[in-house]
This record gives structure tokens, C-alpha cells and sequence, in this order.
């Protein structure tokens, strides 16, 4: 696996380091076997190596430099550039590509410490730099790597060694002051040895001219090198907040060793297990001593909010009830689901709720029953006799009484019609009762005056009144009864209050042509005889009679009423008439055939229909 990085001014990382050891022995080159003398003599400084063994040319020997060197290892002015070192007195150098070389790559290496665990999370830093202001190099490169590996890498001469780095500065690297390296790697084999330098050949590495310089060359610097294993922090997980009696663990994460104390004993250690289980009854800090850091936590401790719904209670029927919850800054959940500060009760049932303040939670309830009233039944709605009278009677034991007239006895004498009602206390609860009576009398049946109808037709006598049963001369007892001949009728109408009986003459008389309408008639607009409009021809006057009212309603085959006269000047000849038009829209109508309607009334009290007959509108 590899990994590209960038180079960062300030590094910051998120997790906890340098409570472990550098991997990397000298990493800031300080100590050596003897001073550099000259250039190519990467192994005084003790631990490092040049994978090749060799000195001069032709092997590839990257450079230990220090403050009191000699000749081109003498800093801060060295073969290479002006460099003061990042921190103390020594540095290393190394060629990343020669111009005059091809393929030319020296290496530093170094044996690690300790061996690197499989999934851990390492942290790789350097500082780097290509010197200033006199360059032997003026060129900048990529391609500047890491790899890690079990065994030493082996360079025979000056050739790039073929393996890929696990990580690498992504893309060309060039400054004249140093600059921080900053990576993270996960390790995945246990490695042993570090080298870091250029693994690929000219043709797979970018250069860039940057300043003039004799050799056409890349070449860094590097100091302070380190790689860390990174250690995740001690943490403390589980609430922070409680409720007074609640029991809570405490989990240690991110180490192998632990100790736990109270804050107001810190060197008294109360358990040493991850986990430590408390009951605190009041806000207490715990802290949590691990291998390399310690830690605190604070347990708050909260007291359950004060909770009275009320007490069990018993309410009167159609009343309802109120049960308030109200608590500050709190939440509520009721046995039905809501989730206000308020329950509206309509019903007997066991209520409860529960109230939530700073994940504290408290329960209460309340029974709500209703209180069983004795019936009360002033009785149906009735009809009084003019004349009569009788007693409402709302007595129950121990209770007091308000009629509509504000009197206060149990019982009331109705004398006359109207709405009467009466509220009964008792046992706290109001009892209310209505009665609507209505006076009446004996039957009032009107069959009218002597009626003469026409042949073939009928009428229906009406003796219809409230609450009555009937009794026809025929024995029919329905509330009217329909004639259609010639005769005496009588009824007798009966209800509470007494009997009455009432009689009528029908006269059924040939009415052929008194009142003729035509059967067809051509409404063309024409206007040139009677027949261009429908009109009825009175014909009573022959008889000695006068036509006083009159009803005449035509209909379509739909039953849509499509004309209408209501007196004798809209229809009878010469007046009048229907021009075959719809009598809202004026429209003309289609051509066929139409129903009429016809009642009417002379003078001297003669009864002409109902009668009905079809006209056919003809254009």
C-alpha cells in the first residue's frame, strides 16, 4: 500500500502522542561514532546505513553533516547549499536524481527500535529542505518515499532499489527553509527496517529546474526524523447525568491498565477493572488512571421532579375533567399517547403519566370514576285537553328542585301547553329533564263546501289532524279518502280530547268540451289563424257559467314544465296562448308531443279538473 502526503508548516494530530517511543534510533542525528570528516559518510552517525555498504563512487552515499564537520560536511556550509540544521548540530543529506548519473538514488536506512504491529496507527514526521542560497543542486523532484520492510534493503551500487514505497510526499518537493512531514501508516506486517529516498527511475520521476546550479541535480536535507506509534486517548464512556438512585457503569476505552478513584480521594483506588459500577447520590468526579494519562469524569446527579395529578375522584355524568401535570421544563407522556402538560377527561378510567426533567422520570395516577344518578323522566312530549290539566312529578330522595317558573317543589301542575323543565340537585350533581306539552281539543276537520267535479277525474278529501285516528263511511280509517263518483262522505275523526264528524257532497258531472284545447297546433310565426298558438276556448259561457280561476301547466316528455298560465287572460282565446317556446329561455321547442294539466273554477262555484290531455307542436 501506498500513501501520498503533503507537506505541512504546523502539524496537529487528534490523538494523543508522544507518550511513545520513537521507533527511529538518532533520529535528529546527534549522536555518531566520529565527526564527518567529508561527504559520503552517512555511517558515523551511529545507527544509520547507505543499503550499500560502500563509500565514493560508484555507490550511492547519502551525507552526515554536523556543525563542526570538515570539508563538505561542515555546516551550515556544506558541498551541497547553505543549511543551518532544524535542531542541535546534525543532519543527513540524500540525491533524489542525478543529471550526470543516470538513474543515480541514494538512500538513508535505519533499523527501528522495536517492530511494528500489525493494525496499529503510526505517525511518520521529518523536517525537509533544499538549503539556501548557493545550490551544487537546483533542481526539485518527486517521487521522495518511504518503504518499510522486514529485512534491509540491498543496493548493489547506485541503482534505484525496486520496491514501492509505502508512503510518499505527493508531488515535487522545493523550499529553501525547512519544511514539516507530516503522515500517518497502518501497519500491515510486522517491519523492522525504514529507508527513505527515490524508488523509481528517471523516466517515472518529474524534475524542475529551480535555480542555477553546476549540477543538474536534486538533493534534501532532512533532520528530526520520528515515527510514533499513535496511542488513541483514554476515554471515559457512560452518562454524565443520572437520576438520585439510578445504578451507572463507567467504561474505561483505549488502554490495558486502569485505575479508578473518587475526586475526593484521588489516591485511594476503588477498582482497577474497565468498568466501574456507581450508585452516586450526589454530583460526584471520578477519574481514571490509565497507563500514560489519566482522565476525570462528573456525574451529575438529579432529583425526580414533584409529581400530583390529583387525587381519585368521582365527577357527575357529562361533566369533564382536567388533569394538569405542569411541571418545569419537564416532557410528558399520558397512557394514551400525548404528550401536553394537560389531559382533558371525559370518561371513568385509571389514568396515569409519565414526566421527564433532566432524564428523570416520575409516574403518577388517578382513578376517575362517575357518580351513578337515580333516573328522572318527566315523561314524552304530550298533548294537553283545553281544559285539562295533570302533575309533573320529579321527586328523588334528598334533592332540591328548580322548575322554569324558579319554583322549588318537587312536583308541577300543567294547565296549559308550552315547554316545561326542571333541574334536580343531588349528590352534587345536576339532573335536567324537558317536556314540551301542547293544548289541544277535539279534531278540527274541514272537507270543504259542496265540490263538483268532472267526469273520469277524482278528489281527494283531506281529514288529516295531529294525533286523531279516522273512521270513513266505508269503514277506511286512513286520514283521506278518494272519491270518484257521485255521493255523501262522511268522517269521523277521534283523539283524546273527543270526536268529530263532518260530511261532504260530490257532484260529478260531464265536463266534455266546456274548457276544449286542441290536440295539434303549428306555432310557425305566421300569426294568420288561431292554430299558430295553443289557446283553450271557454265554452261555459254557453251554459250560463263564468270562468273565474285557472291552472294550466304544459310538460315535455321529461317532465320538465315548459309552460304555465295562472289566469284566464295568459290561455284563453283570443288572449294569450302558448307560442311553443320554453317559458324561461323563450326558446323555440322541438316538434312533438306535450302533456297538459288543467284545473279551473267558475263563478258560481263549479270545479273543472284536474284534467289532462296531449297537444302535438307541429312546424
Amino acid at each position: 500500500m501506498r500513501i501520498a502526503v503533503t507537506i505541512f508548516i504546523c502539524v496537529s494530530l487528534l490523538f494523543r502522542q508522544g507518550v511513545s517511543q520513537n521507533l527511529i534510533p538518532n533520529g535528529d542525528f546527534e549522536n555518531y561514532t566520529l565527526i564527518p570528516t567529508y561527504v559520503g559518510q552517512s555511517g558515523k552517525c551511529i545507527g544509520w546505513s547507505n543499503v550499500n555498504g560502500g563509500v565514493g563512487w560508484p555507490y550511492g552515499s547519502p551525507d552526515y553533516m554536523h556543525t563542526s564537520g570538515l570539508n563538505g560536511a561542515q555546516l551550515p556550509n556544506c558541498h551541497a547549499a547553505t543549511v543551518d540544521p532544524y535542531s542541535g548540530n546534525a543532519i543527513m543529506g540524500f540525491g533524489s536524481f542525478s543529471g550526470f548519473n543516470p538513474n543515480f538514488r541514494e538512500y538513508l536506512s535505519v533499523q527501528l527500535t522495536d517492530s511494528m504491529i500489525v493494525g496499529e496507527t503510526y505517525s511518520i514526521s521529518f523536517w525537509i529542505t533544499n538549503g539556501r542560497p548557493y545550490h551544487s543542486a537546483g533542481y526539485s523532484s518527486d517521487r521522495i518515499g518511504i518503504h518499510f520492510s522486514t529485512s534491509p534493503l540491498s543496493q548493489v551500487n547506485h541503482e534505484p532499489i525496486s520496491v514501492v514505497p509505502q508512503v510518499e510526499i505527493a508531488g515535487e518537493v522545493w523550499d529553501t527553509l525547512w519544511q514539516a512531514v507530516s503522515m500517518t501508516y497502518i501497519a500491515d506486517a510486522e517491519y523492522n527496517y525504514f529507508t527513505i529516498g527515490n524508488f523509481y527511475d528517471d523516466a517515472n520521476t518529474s524534475m524542475t529546474y529551480q535555480v542555477p546550479s553546476p549540477f543538474s541535480s536534486a538533493y534534501y536535507f532532512i533532520d528530526k526524523m520520528a515515527i510514533i506509534n499513535i496511542v488513541p486517548p483514554l476515554v471515559v464512556l457512560g452518562p454524565t447525568s443520572i437520576c438520585i438512585g439510578d445504578t451507572i457503569s463507567l467504561v474505561g476505552v483505549n488502554d490495558t491498565s486502569y485505575a479508578w478513584a473518587n475526586g475526593l480521594n484521588p489516591t485511594v483506588i476503588i477498582s482497577t477493572d474497565s468498568m466501574l459500577t456507581v450508585s452516586p447520590t450526589s454530583n460526584t468526579t471520578y477519574l481514571l488512571y490509565g497507563t500514560y494519562d489519566t482522565v476525570s469524569v462528573s456525574v451529575n446527579v438529579n432529583l425526580p421532579p414533584t409529581l400530583n395529578i390529583g387525587s381519585d375522584t368521582s365527577i357527575c355524568p357529562g361533566d369533564s375533567f382536567l388533569l394538569n401535570a405542569l411541571t418545569s421544563n419537564a416532557s410528558y407522556s399520558w397512557q394514551d399517547g400525548s404528550i401536553s402538560s394537560t389531559l382533558l377527561v371525559t370518561q371513568a378510567d385509571t389514568y396515569w403519566v409519565e414526566v421527564t426533567v433532566n432524564n428523570c422520570l416520575v409516574v403518577d395516577s388517578v382513578v376517575v370514576s362517575y357518580i351513578l344518578l337515580p333516573s328522572l323522566a318527566l315523561g314524552n312530549d304530550t298533548l294537553l285537553c283545553l281544559g285539562d290539566s295533570f302533575m309533573l312529578d320529579a321527586t328523588i330522595s334528598g334533592a332540591t328542585y328548580l322548575w322554569q317558573d324558579s319554583s322549588s317543589t318537587p312536583f308541577f301542575i300543567v294547565t296549559q301547553e308550552g315547554l316545561y323543565w326542571v333541574e334536580i340537585a343531588t349528590v352534587g350533581c345536576t339532573i335536567t329533564d324537558t317536556i314540551t306539552v301542547i293544548q289541544n281539543g277535539t279534531p278540527i276537520i274541514d272537507l270543504g263546501s259542496e265540490i263538483v267535479i268532472c267526469d273520469s277525474n277524482s278528489v281527494t278529501l283531506d281529514a288529516i289532524y295531529q294525533n286523531a285516528s279516522y273512521l270513513w263511511q266505508d269503514n277506511s280509517i286512513l286520514p283521506t279518502f278518494i272519491v270518484t263518483e257521485s255521493g255523501t262522505y262522511s268522517v269521523e275523526a277521534t283523539n283524546s280530547c273527543g270526536t268529530t264528524s263532518v260530511s261532504i257532497e260530490v257532484e260529478m258531472i260531464v265536463c266534455v268540451c266546456l274548457l276544449c284545447i286542441p290536440d295539434a297546433f303549428t306555432p310557425n310565426g305566421e300569426g294568420m289563424d288561431a292554430n299558430d298558438r295553443l289557446y283553450i276556448f271557454n265554452k261555459l259561457k254557453d251554459n250560463g257559467e263564468t270562468l273565474e280561476d285557472i291552472d294550466f301547466k304544459v310538460f315535455n316528455r321529461w317532465g320538465e314544465m315548459v309552460f304555465e298560465a295562472l289566469n284566464p287572460s295568459q290561455i284563453v282565446y283570443p288572449e294569450g296562448g302558448w307560442d311553443g317556446t320554453h317559458r324561461r329561455s323563450g326558446k323555440k321547442l322541438e316538434v312533438g308531443v306535450y302533456v297538459w294539466i288543467l284545473n279551473a273554477r267558475t263563478m258560481e262555484g263549479r270545479q273543472l279538473g284536474p284534467v289532462s290531455g296531449n297537444v302535438s307542436l307541429i312546424r
